[in-house]
């Protein structure tokens, strides 16, 4: 079990672990990684200053990463804001419209935008994606690649990925795979590795979403979506492998561990399979220790999954879980995401291991998460899949004092929520069943 423990690396060679410091080839790597880095990094700072506003924001993305140096989540908030400024003002004028610089910032503040401003994000995507057809996207080629933001497929890409999940997430599948055939053309016509590994990753994801946790199953549906979402996660790793860049490199240890993942949880996979899989991950994840925090907390997951699964360990779960909270409450920008990372999935292994305590405890503090965005559609919805867990949890560990406890929570907030939408449906058969037992 050691080889799956990993300290917080830092840079050269303290970032490697025990068993690959007499590693010749690796030490070489690192070394040429090293002197390498310190090139880009003086070229990224040159870009970041040429480009004004849009750099101040690059800056702070790329500082965001680096967790032992956070970016300042409300100065992000500030800088985007008077972006979307800038852009609202200048959007009265078609000549600044056609200008690079105003493509630019316009690309740079949709791909930084939290994902819950969902009407924003998918506003500003539909109208650049309208232009897609026509426009130097589908007529150019792989050579696009070292052009500026509005000349980049991958940027466009990425713009997809955004605009299809929310989709997604909000059951439009219509709309959400109308938006893919459209990212398949693209990647299809610029015929980069890069490109393609992008596209992959995002077909992956949808699929995940389709899957709705449907991973251990005899149902042929799900058997054949399964099937189709890791021979996608299959060609993102073959197609992000064939790239040195930093990038590249980040989605193929996301997509490994990605696979490890899946495997464990269908039980596909076997004891070494999946080992082999968080290993290559690992020493990813030690060469770009800084850089790669969010990859780093994945990492780390798939651990707490790996021991909650394979050796049926809460202790050694709860301590990769604890190591992911540190990470998630340092680099994870928006209440949202850290509900997505750590709250659901982390529930579920402790369900998994029948520890229904602890999952409750997530499960409600995910809940509480939500309160301050009562009114927000995102928020909203995964309220409901909270609670609709909760009961679930409580239910099969009988809790159901707890439960009624937030059931009864759950209803006050109900009344002060303006939306009907955006209220939490609790079935009379829930209701039922708490007050039968607790009474």
């Amino acid at each position: 079990m050691a080889q799956f423990q990993i300290s917080i690396y830092t840079t050269g060679s303290e970032e490697l672990p025990s068993e690959l410091k007499d590693n010749q080839l690796l030490q070489k790597l690192v070394s040429f990684r090293d002197r390498r880095m310190v090139n880009i990094k003086k070229w990224q700072e040159k870009q970041f200053e040429k480009n004004g506003i849009v750099g101040m924001v690059q800056r702070e993305r790329y500082a965001r990463a680096k967790d032992e140096s956070p970016a300042d989540i409300k100065k992000i908030a500030g800088l985007l804001a008077q972006a979307e400024d800038i852009l609202r003002e200048c959007k009265r004028d078609e000549t600044i419209k056609a200008n690079d610089a105003y493509i630019n910032l316009l690309y740079e503040t949709v791909l930084n935008t939290p994902q819950y401003k969902e009407d924003y994000i998918l506003a500003e995507t539909g109208n650049i994606f309208s232009d897609t057809e026509s426009d130097f996207v589908l007529k150019g080629t792989a050579e696009l690649l070292d052009e500026s933001e509005s000349r980049n497929p991958i940027t466009i890409m990425r713009l997809y990925t955004m605009a299809v999940l929310i989709h997604a997430d909000n059951e439009r599948f219509d709309e959400a795979e109308k938006l893919l055939e459209q990212a398949e053309k693209i990647a299809t016509k610029v015929r980069h590795h890069r490109v393609y590994a992008l596209y992959y990753n995002l077909l992956s994801e949808y699929q995940d979403i389709l899957l709705a946790g449907n991973y251990d199953t005899e149902d042929p549906k799900y058997e054949q979506l399964l099937d189709k979402m890791l021979d996608a996660i299959d060609k993102t790793i073959h197609y992000a492998k064939r790239g040195l860049s930093r990038d590249d490199n980040h989605l193929y240890a996301k997509n490994i561990l990605a696979k490890a993942t899946i495997l464990m949880r269908s039980c596909r996979g076997t004891q070494k399979e999946i080992s082999d899989l968080i290993d290559i991950a690992k020493k990813v994840i030690a060469e770009n220790a800084s850089q790669y925090a969010d990859v780093r907390l994945q990492y780390y997951l798939v651990c707490a999954w790996y021991f909650a699964l394979i050796y049926d360990s809460a202790s050694l779960t709860e301590t990769f879980v604890k190591d992911a909270q540190a990470l998630s409450d340092v680099i994870t920008p928006t209440d949202l995401q850290k509900i997505e990372t750590i709250n659901i999935p982390c529930a579920n292994m402790f369900f998994e291991l029948r520890c229904y305590g602890r999952a409750i405890k997530l499960l409600f503090e995910g809940i509480r998460l939500c309160v301050n965005h009562a009114n927000t559609d995102s928020y909203a919805r995964i309220k409901q899949e909270l609670c609709d867990h909760l009961w679930q949890v409580g239910i099969e560990g009988e809790a159901f004092e707890i439960c009624q406890k937030v059931l009864l929570l759950v209803d006050c907030e109900n009344d002060a929520i303006i939306d009907p939408k955006n209220k939490v449906t609790v079935s009379n058969e829930i209701r039922n069943i708490l007050a039968s037992k607790t009474t």
